[in-house]
């Protein structure tokens, strides 16, 4: 039977099948924690989005996040309209071994005709 998950948010939407080993490297597989409950919060207004992972002891082992900035600005007529400036996507695994390994990725370019997106290296940390 599992357990409830520690400090879970209220008015998480449970998630049935999520990709979350798609932004994890190959090499770190089997070196990470298998969550079996995910919950989802997506706050609409702030084009934000967050899962939280829980292995069967109702600890947390899968966290990401991602989120768009918008501002506005006008087309060529005149028009108002929102151009995206910024992205983020922040990925994390507990590890085994203890701690967690983060995966970032970022655009600040999205208002250019190529976007350029930066994901950064695997990065160790000791908590979240």
């Amino acid at each position: 039977m599992m357990m409830q998950p520690k400090n879970a948010l209220p008015l998480a939407q449970h998630v049935v099948e999520v990709d979350w080993l798609h932004a994890l490297p190959t090499e770190y597989h089997t070196q990470v924690i298998t969550p079996v409950h995910i919950d989802y919060f997506q706050d609409r207004p702030a084009n934000a989005e967050k899962w939280r992972g829980y292995d069967a002891a109702g600890e947390a082992c899968y966290y990401q996040h991602s989120f768009l900035l918008q501002e506005e600005g006008f087309d060529c007529d005149e028009f108002p309209l929102l151009i995206n400036v910024y992205y983020e996507c922040v990925h994390a695994w507990r590890l085994k071994q203890g701690g967690w390994l983060k995966v970032s990725t970022v655009s600040d370019r999205l208002d250019l005709c190529h976007h350029r997106f930066k994901t950064q290296p695997p990065v160790w940390v000791a908590s979240l």
